[in-house]
């Protein structure tokens, strides 16, 4: 299993699905880093974001000898996985997308959690963005959003090879609509019924493009499923992939 996460300054692999990977112990789990976080390199990438970071897990798998498995993609790492099994069908068991980027409406106008993020990797963070975004990504905050986890993402987020080349980087996104059409691998898709990152509407996009798919929306549930709802998560997960 291939485990990729979502975006927003400070971010990381292990952080991020550490409520899920360990109850998967009967699999090989591989967590990924994105370019630009936690302990892989930092680039300046003006490209793209989806194709590159897609073409780096490739190489990666590659080089690991990895010829097939399933992947959990959240947010951005969604939108990885969807470009990889659209690029490299071959590597792609089943996906998992967990509120992947890039099924937004074209001209849809971004989400105000959205504009935090980028104001945050583009223009440099402050605490206070950092807080605000870790906020919107969660139905209750109270339960799930410590000044811990706030501090930790913000400390992360100052990493003097990050901020060296964040003037130099762009976040070019990119729609994937065309993508999910080519997409043959079985894929389960998890959203938040109240996320405000990216609207569960976009699910429905995702189901109507994807021919072998399967929608589970949850209530009370923001952006972070994995982390607001992790034992429904796992649950989700196991039943599909062993089903």
């Amino acid at each position: 299993m291939v485990w990729l996460h979502g975006a927003g300054a400070g971010a990381n692999g292990v952080d991020n699905f550490i409520r899920n990977f360990p109850e998967f112990p009967d699999f090989h789990n591989l967590v990924f880093d994105a370019p630009r976080y936690g302990k892989s390199d930092k680039p300046a990438v003006n490209a793209p974001l989806f194709t590159f970071n897609a073409h780096q897990l490739a190489a990666a798998l590659d080089t690991l000898g990895i010829t097939r498995a399933n992947f959990v993609g959240n947010s951005l790492g969604g939108a990885t996985a969807i470009k990889l099994a659209a690029t490299r069908p071959d590597l792609v068991d089943r996906l998992i997308l967990m509120a992947p980027a890039g099924l937004t409406a074209p001209g849809e106008p971004p989400t105000d959690a959205i504009k935090i993020m980028v104001s945050a990797l583009q223009d440099g963070p402050t605490r206070e963005k950092v807080a605000a975004f870790l906020n919107a990504i969660v139905f209750d905050p109270k339960l799930h959003i410590t000044e811990a986890i706030i501090e930790k993402r913000y400390q992360a987020s100052l990493d003097p090879e990050i901020q060296a080349t964040r003037e130099g980087t762009k976040i070019v996104p990119s729609h994937l609509h065309d993508e999910l059409k080519s997409i043959k691998a079985k894929s389960l898709i998890i959203w938040g019924r109240e996320d405000a990152v990216l609207p569960v509407e976009c699910g429905y996009r995702a189901i109507a493009g994807l021919e072998y798919a399967e929608l589970r929306v949850i209530s009370q549930c923001g952006h972070w499923v994995q982390h607001e709802h992790a034992a429904w998560f796992n649950r989700a997960i196991r039943e599909f992939l062993t089903t």
